[in-house]
């Protein structure tokens, strides 16, 4: 939607009989800042999902400090959003640093309270914890 706004405001012709707004030149740039406005959000969450893919591939390679960096990093862009402490969850985990991990999760679920999956996860960590 951004991106149609940011073209229409940049790409449209002006019509001989153009409003009041249009002849003051008001309207293409309000549509231009609408249209950066919305487009903001998108990047964040982009960002956001790179990062915790990246922290992913990292698990996988066995790269658990390059995990936790891209972890965090995803954390520092979306902090309000429970994905980045589970993932920091599932890195700790990895490590077999069950507290760690068990904390990551208490905040990812302090976040997102209505998802069962996080419950789950926290289950499953206390469950390791104690063998």
């Amino acid at each position: 939607v951004g991106v149609g706004m940011l073209g229409f405001a940049l790409g449209a012709l002006p019509s001989t009989r153009a409003s009041a707004w249009g002849r003051s030149g008001v309207l293409r740039p309000a549509i231009a800042l609408l249209a950066v406005a919305a487009i903001i959000p998108q990047f964040v969450l982009l960002a956001t999902d790179t990062h915790l893919r990246n922290s992913q591939a990292a698990v996988d390679a066995k790269d658990a400090s390059r995990a936790r960096s891209e972890a965090l990093a995803a954390k520092a862009i979306e902090p309000w959003a429970a994905s980045p402490y589970l993932r920091l969850g599932l890195v700790s985990e990895a490590e077999g640093n069950y507290d760690a991990a068990a904390h990551w999760l208490d905040e990812a679920i302090s976040r997102s309270r209505r998802d069962y999956s996080l419950w789950l996860i926290a289950a499953r960590i206390a469950a390791m914890s104690c063998w």
